[in-house]
């Protein structure tokens, strides 16, 4: 392991020890939202269910052992078609190739699964929108957002594309073929979301937000500068300072 990558390691493990002592008792400062609400899918799935996986792409929520196990017909949705080739095989028993916003027709799904997906969108009133379309009376979607608020997100939004990408892949290497794509933050914000959502004909039935992210981990001296400016913004702000959050919402 290299010097920076050890650096970085230990930095990792100072700002998830500092975390662990100040805010032990509020989970919702060290829960990761995302991991969050991919467990929480499993609450809303049934046996049989129709399900639409918004921009899955090559890593499709459910894997074909899963789907199998529970009987799902899976709708897999994204703008490109390579993405969607690339996924593994039985994923998905349909494809439907076109970005989410354009999406005009019905699908009648029981679920809709919608995970970091609306912050890449240009329109994310039209997105929900179309999720709404998708959903039959009744049915419900998972949607995952990271916030317009964020400060990490204000910083994604000043950077050029190329310096970001670079910065990302050079930080956590990992991240190379799951992130990375432009991000355009349009509506990502709770009050928003929840007004797009009202405006679709649908009803948020659960909301739950997120003050945790995992990118200033990597140098504990910022992490902790982090820490002081979101504890001060949720006091001024209130769910609005979330990092990221997901709103379960029903099709009225």
């Amino acid at each position: 392991m290299s010097i920076f990558r050890l650096f970085l390691a230990w930095n990792i493990k100072l700002s998830d020890s500092f975390d662990g002592l100040v805010f032990r008792d509020r989970p919702s400062f060290v829960v990761d939202g995302c991991d969050n609400s991919k467990k929480l899918v499993e609450e809303y799935v049934h046996k049989g269910f129709r399900v639409v996986d918004v921009g899955g792409g090559r890593h499709p929520f459910f894997s074909a052992n899963r789907k199998s196990e529970l009987a799902l017909k899976v709708i897999g949705l994204d703008i490109s078609m390579e993405e969607l080739m690339k996924a593994p095989q039985n994923a998905y028993d349909e494809l439907v190739c076109m970005a989410v916003e354009n999406f005009e027709g019905t699908l009648d799904a029981d679920l809709v699964v919608c995970i970091a997906v609306l912050e890449h969108v240009r329109s994310s009133r039209l997105a929900i929108s179309s999720i709404s379309r998708m959903l039959k009376p009744g049915g419900r979607a998972l949607i995952f957002v990271p916030s317009r608020t964020a400060l990490l997100t204000r910083r994604n939004l000043m950077l050029p594309e190329t310096w970001k990408r670079r910065l990302l892949y050079f930080t956590f290497p990992e991240t190379v073929k799951t992130s990375g794509f432009k991000s355009y933050y349009d509506d990502c914000t709770p009050r928003q979301v929840r007004a797009n959502v009202e405006s679709s004909g649908c009803t948020a039935e659960r909301e739950l937000y997120f003050f945790s992210s995992g990118y200033f981990r990597v140098f504990f001296p910022m992490h902790v500068c982090w820490r002081v400016w979101l504890v001060i913004f949720r006091l001024l702000r209130g769910k609005q300072a979330a990092e990221t959050f997901t709103f379960i919402i029903r099709k009225l």
